[in-house]
């Protein structure tokens, strides 16, 4: 069944942190100064590993059953430096060890392990122990490291055929892989069509590989039609030869037969075994003895009509007799042979591990022992440049051949800045003994590269917490571990992924020029948090490869860190407020007909300003209409942006209304994180009288002990020039006037006086207990303010209002 929805081609890239840590210096390999002392690092995969306990050895194998040094340090990630005394000569090679300690006596320690020699006071890379070859790469040669030497390669090919009737006459029976044969269980070639002819498989001396029709396909004993041969792929490991119409009915079958034979060099192996059946008594003597050449005793005899496997070893001359040979019995039988060949190379090669990177090529050294010592031309070794973008290349004038070549000048011949790394590969071969040539020991010397690794434990700090458009601000130790300088500045590379997996880069930095061995950098690192809720990954790459200002370095995995964080959105409700010409107003209140309506918001964050005229919707409906209209800022809405860290912002509007009646206002408001001013909207309902007039003034409380205040309504867009209200006895005797200025502001609509009259005369002093009458003058551009009627209007008389003292 063909399932299409188990499928996805979106890509998700994942961090696991490993638990692991890697020696890095010196490094795999170094040669270095001989001394005394030195100190052993190694860094652990992730930085922030938490604190643990590791264990590390010394000794000058890799066996490690008696070290010679060892010690446990607890500590947390970062560089795990161990200053070990080296106790032996010269040209020692060391072998040390690092893992995390086991948690249980159940668990393994999971080592890992470096090697470096001391030659005098070079620097460089080399194998001259025998267990610091085991990780290269081995080709028809053997590691042995029990017996501490090289051997090519010697192993058992298992051949298995199989032949049965298959397609002739007719016969409905046939198995489609029932003409076959198998190398060490892989299918190798399968053939049902030709009949009254073979399959021939020729198998090379040394390897056992069997020959293909690629290579082999120009010569005189390839088949008329490549359909004829196994399989219908593009390689074939086989050759079929008969009478067939898929064959072409080819006449010259048994001459192309046999040319290959023929062609089959003394030695090799060959298998043939018969298509459905085979008319030896045809064959002609030339034919005969070619098969008998690789051991058929049977071929001048077989029945022509009966099924047959052949497998032998071609000779220089016939050998009747050394091939296994299986006939049937009946034309339906199906045979089965097994056999095999032991391969015996010659040659072989043993390439390096990858050496470098370099800033500058010195000497090669090497040399090696032979086993046959009648062979004087065993090893040839060959030098490949390996470029940056990792191009590979074969540095010409380079190939030494034979030991006399124990030293050889790199830079004249080698441009580390073309090729920062090289390897090695040792050619062996010997024709006569088949012995391997013993490889003791291939140095290079050159100029190091520095190293540098990030190292939490020297002074890393970050906020695991903050506040959504706060800054995530780090401090990150950047050591130089190794011995030498960074010439250049040192690149800093960053880039955030946020919760839903979105990669922005960030600028990067240039640090230290030069970067001195034994320096420390602390990078401080200060970056926004806006829209980042959730749980946020800051990259740290130092030194990254690929950057127009790289530098060569020998490891990068202790480059990279990793930092999470986490942005708690804001979910506070920002405040809104709206007053008309200063004051809140209550529902359906009279204000100007040319209000000044402040409408301000107010945020508790302090680090996304309201500075955006986006988080205000401001709606209107006039009076007799049913919808409300969306005011615009372009329409007189004046926006003033909140200036950090004061967090408010507001809109000055100032409209004229022409048209009395009952107006509504809405707005909405919202923060720069989307929390709205409230659960719902800001909606007043306020009314418009054009015409100036004012109401009758009352006081309030009336009677009252300590004091009194003033309550109005003005209509209309101004307030009078003169507003006094003068305090009388019942005679008619004016004992205190209150002028407009001590009155206060006074504002279209209602209005409470914040002026409080205390019940004192214009000299201060108390009036006596009793009744008392009050009137009020306005004067607008000279002339008197028309009253406007309502209910208070019969407690006047004339316009005069009594107010009552009572201590």
């Amino acid at each position: 069944i063909l399932e299409n929805n188990n499928k996805t081609n979106g890509e998700v890239s994942l961090f696991i942190p490993g638990g692991d840590v890697v020696p890095v210096y010196p490094t795999k390999y170094a040669i270095v100064p001989k001394t005394n002392q030195i100190t052993l690092k190694a860094s652990t995969v992730d930085p922030f590993t938490t604190n643990s306990t590791y264990r590390i050895q010394l000794d000058t194998n890799d066996v490690f059953s008696a070290p010679i040094s060892y010690t446990v340090i607890n500590s947390v990630g970062g560089v795990i430096e161990w200053t070990v005394n080296l106790p032996f000569a010269d040209s020692t090679v060391y072998f040390w060890r690092i893992s995390k300690d086991s948690l249980t006596t159940s668990d393994k320690y999971n080592w890992r392990e470096s090697s470096f020699q001391t030659i005098g006071l070079k620097a460089g890379w080399g194998q001259a122990h025998f267990h610091q070859f085991k990780n290269d790469f081995y080709q028809f040669v053997k590691y042995k490291k029990a017996q501490r030497k090289f051997d090519f390669v010697n192993d058992n090919v298992e051949i298995k055929c199989r032949t049965e009737y298959g397609y002739g006459f007719g016969y409905t029976g046939h198995n489609l892989l029932g003409q076959r044969y198998d190398i060490n269980g892989n299918l190798r070639s399968n053939w049902r069509f030709a009949f009254n002819g073979w399959t021939i498989a020729v198998f090379d001396s040394i390897s056992g590989e069997p020959w293909n029709d690629v290579v082999s396909t120009n010569n005189t004993f390839a088949p008329t039609y490549s359909n004829c041969l196994a399989f219908s792929n593009d390689v074939n490991y086989a050759f079929a030869f008969g009478e067939h119409s898929y064959c072409g009915n080819d006449a010259l079958w048994q001459t192309k037969l046999l040319n290959l034979l023929n062609a089959v060099p003394p030695n090799n192996y060959i298998l043939a075994y018969t298509q459905d059946y085979c008319k030896a008594s045809t064959y002609s003597n030339a034919l005969y003895n070619a098969f008998e050449q690789f051991g058929s005793a049977n071929i001048r005899t077989h029945n022509d009509s009966l099924p047959m496997i052949i497998f032998g070893k071609k000779r220089s001359v016939t050998q009747i007799g050394t091939a296994q040979e299986v006939e049937g019995t009946s034309k339906l039988e199906t045979l089965f042979l097994t056999d095999s060949i032991v391969t015996k190379w010659n040659k072989g090669y043993i390439v390096s591990e990858i050496i470098g990177p370099a800033n500058n090529w010195n000497s090669l050294h090497w040399n090696y022992k032979s086993q046959n010592t009648g062979n004087n031309n065993e090893i040839t070794l060959k030098v490949i440049g390996i470029k940056a973008n990792g191009q590979r290349d074969t540095i010409p004038n380079i190939t030494l051949t034979n030991s006399t070549f124990d030293l050889y000048n790199l830079n004249t011949l080698i441009d580390a800045t073309v090729y920062p790394t090289i390897q090695l590969i040792a050619l062996m071969e010997d024709n006569t003994a088949h012995l391997a040539p013993q490889l003791k020991k291939w140095q290079v010397i050159y100029d190091e590269v520095p190293e540098c690794a990030i190292n939490p434990k020297k002074g890393f700090t970050v906020t695991a917490n903050i506040q959504d458009g706060s800054n995530l601000i780090v401090t990150l130790p950047i050591e130089n571990i190794g011995t030498l300088p960074f010439n250049d500045s040192l690149v800093i590379s960053y880039s955030m992924i946020n919760s839903g997996n979105v990669l922005t880069q960030l600028p990067q930095k240039l640090k230290a020029n030069p970067f001195n061995a034994g320096q420390l950098i602390i990078d401080t690192i200060k970056v926004n948090s806006a829209y980042t809720i959730g749980t946020n990954q800051l990259w740290v790459s130092v030194n990254t490869p690929g950057n127009a200002h790289y530098q060569n370095e020998q490891y990068y995995f202790n480059n990279v860190a990793r930092i999470n964080f986490n942005v708690e959105s804001d979910k506070i409700n920002p405040i809104l407020d709206v007053t008309f010409d200063g004051s809140h107003i209550l529902n359906n209140e009279i204000i100007s007909s040319k209000p000044n309506i402040l409408i301000t918001l107010k945020d508790e964050n302090k680090f996304f300003a309201l500075n955006d005229t986006a988080n205000f919707i401001v709606y209107l409906k006039y009076p007799n209409q049913q919808t409300e209209k969306r005011i615009y800022f372009a329409n007189g809405l004046q926006f003033t942006p909140a200036q950090l860290p004061n967090n408010s912002c507001k809109i000055n509007w100032r409209p004229e209304f022409a048209e009395d009646g009952k107006y509504k206002l809405r707005v909405q408001a919202t923060d720069k994180s989307r929390n709205a001013s409230g659960n719902n909207d800001y909606t007043i309902q306020f009314e418009i009288v054009t015409a100036q007039t004012i109401t009758e003034v009352l006081n309030y409380p009336n009677p009252f002990s300590t004091s009194t205040r003033f309550v109005f309504t003005l209509t209309g867009s101004e307030v009078p020039d003169i507003f006094t209200i003068q305090i009388m006895t019942i005679t008619g005797k004016v004992v205190r006037e209150i002028t407009k200025s001590e009155i206060g502001n006074i504002h279209i609509g209602r209005n409470i006086t914040q002026y409080a009259w205390d019940g004192k005369d214009d000299f201060g002093d108390k009036l006596a207990n009793g009744v008392y009458l009050y009137r009020v003058i306005t004067r607008f551009n000279g002339q008197a303010i028309e009253k406007r009627t309502t209910d208070a209007d019969s407690f006047f008389k004339k316009g005069i209002g009594k107010l009552v003292i009572i201590r």
